[in-house]
């Protein structure tokens, strides 16, 4: 029954930006019932089963669950200041309902494939994704059925500024000539350019290595990095372009011998597509998205002047960059504990800046949690990419899930790195589903090697056992007086 959960969990958060109903300012999403379910089988696991939660006692271990006391910390400012407190237990508790999944990936003691099966899920999920994302580019040039998505989570709304009383929002996509940025099913293209970018890397790093793949099939695999490639191209995304770019260089560092000449037929066989794709969309756009790129990258380095410059100009670089400055203004006036979790636009420097939140997650924990949270959360980070890398090094010993797994992660970990300076999701599920995969993927490592753990009991007797005894006693005592 975990499995079904994980899988769900894997594939639904990709639908986060419809809604099932809202409470208040905060929409209910598929994910959260999801999670909701989980957590309510978990206590039948621990509880009715008598199960245990069974934790390594490393470094890793010992800053995720840190990040609890650390966020209540955060609260010093709000309660002292008198305001925001009721925003700060609203934020707070969606944080903990998020983090726990995290929380659940590091204790559990479960089949090693049950994170594998949850990555295959993901990969195929990504398949339908892509090719809707780049029918939309199609759909949008010539106003077919779907181009567009209403996003009916309010939530996404509210974090926009915007007013639920005045309609639903919508995917954000700016126009160049025909060709609209793709979204498929998000509300914006550098969500896609991630989800596609962590499915390549599904397909590339195993392969390189020499590791079992997710899937065995050559077709599935091929079928699946055309879709990916184009999909990615059609997010005309700058974090999807980092995201690769430090991938390669990580697989070109990292990497020796003959995996390296692999690497090289990757790289040539991608650009190939990215070139076949770009021309077979080129008539339908009316423009080359391989030219809108190196002339976005152009304009923001001030070095190509082009026609686009009044939309490429107007991107989000600039506001991304003042975010994070305002994050670390934030912190300059709140250096310990930050102003609060989910206070970040009731800071001065915010509100002078009309800045409602960050850009990047590290800035906004910066200013939300300050030094304790910022220096926690990075130890996290870096404790998680130390404990990859010293696994990898025994990592034959394993089985064939864990070394799979293993290999995957150093990157997976520098993906999320990028995506954590470029986007704020310390408060959303994606951040701890996929710390829950790293945290997850260290802790078998360290039970297959027989290291030792922590075993956390809830209860000594299984609720079940003690029902059982109950009802057998009372069915005796029912005897003795017939």
């Amino acid at each position: 029954m975990i499995q079904v959960f994980f899988v769900l969990v894997f594939c639904v958060w990709t639908i986060g930006v419809f809604q099932w109903t809202s409470i208040g300012s905060y929409g209910v999403t598929s994910l959260d019932l999801v999670q909701g379910f989980l957590y309510t089988y978990m206590l039948k696991y621990l509880l009715w089963d008598g199960r245990s939660l069974r934790f390594a006692p490393n470094l890793l271990t010992l800053c995720l669950l840190l990040l609890l006391p650390v966020v209540l910390l955060s609260a010093i400012q709000p309660v002292f200041a008198g305001d925001g407190y009721i925003q700060f237990i609203k934020t707070f508790s969606h944080w903990i309902f998020v983090w726990l999944f995290a929380v659940i990936c590091a204790g559990i003691d479960d089949k090693r494939s049950l994170m594998t099966n949850a990555v295959r899920a993901y990969m195929l999920w990504g398949l339908p994704v892509a090719l809707f994302g780049v029918y939309q580019v199609i759909a949008r040039a010539f106003d077919l059925p779907l181009a567009w998505l209403d996003v009916t989570n309010v939530s996404v709304y509210y974090a926009r500024g915007g007013d639920a009383e005045y309609g639903w929002s919508g995917q954000l996509a700016l126009q160049f000539e025909n060709f609209f940025r793709a979204t498929s099913i998000f509300s914006e293209p550098s969500v896609l350019a991630t989800y596609m970018t962590i499915c390549l890397m599904y397909l590339l790093v195993p392969a390189l290595q020499g590791r079992p793949m997710f899937f065995k099939s050559k077709l599935l695999n091929w079928s699946l990095a055309v879709a990916y490639s184009g999909a990615l191209l059609m997010t005309f995304s700058l974090s999807g372009f980092a995201g690769v770019a430090m991938l390669v260089v990580a697989l070109l560092l990292f990497e020796r011998g003959k995996r390296r000449f692999r690497l090289f037929l990757a790289i040539g066989v991608f650009a190939a597509l990215l070139l076949v794709m770009d021309a077979v969309l080129q008539p339908i756009t009316q423009v080359s998205v391989l030219e809108l790129f190196g002339q976005r990258i152009g304009g923001i380095i001030g070095a190509s002047p082009h026609p686009y410059t009044e939309g490429i100009s107007g991107e989000s670089v600039g506001s991304r960059t003042l975010s994070m400055l305002t994050g670390f203004e934030i912190w300059m006036q709140y250096p310990l504990t930050g102003v609060g979790i989910g206070l970040f636009s009731t800071a001065e420097p915010a509100r002078l800046n009309d800045v409602l939140f960050s850009d990047s997650t590290f800035f906004s924990v910066l200013g939300e949690l300050g030094s304790f949270g910022i220096l926690v959360l990075m130890g996290l980070m870096l404790s998680a990419f130390l404990a990859v890398i010293h696994w990898n090094k025994r990592s034959a010993q394993f089985s064939v899930d864990t070394y799979r797994l293993l290999g995957v992660m150093p990157y997976f970990l520098l993906l999320n790195l990028v995506h954590g300076l470029v986007s704020n999701s310390f408060v959303m599920a994606p951040l701890w589903i996929s710390l829950g995969l790293v945290v997850f993927t260290v802790n078998a490592a360290w039970r297959e090697a027989g290291r030792p753990q922590v075993c956390l009991v809830f209860v000594e007797r299984p609720w079940r056992d003690r029902l059982a005894a109950y009802v057998e006693q009372r069915r005796a005592a029912h005897r003795e007086s017939t």
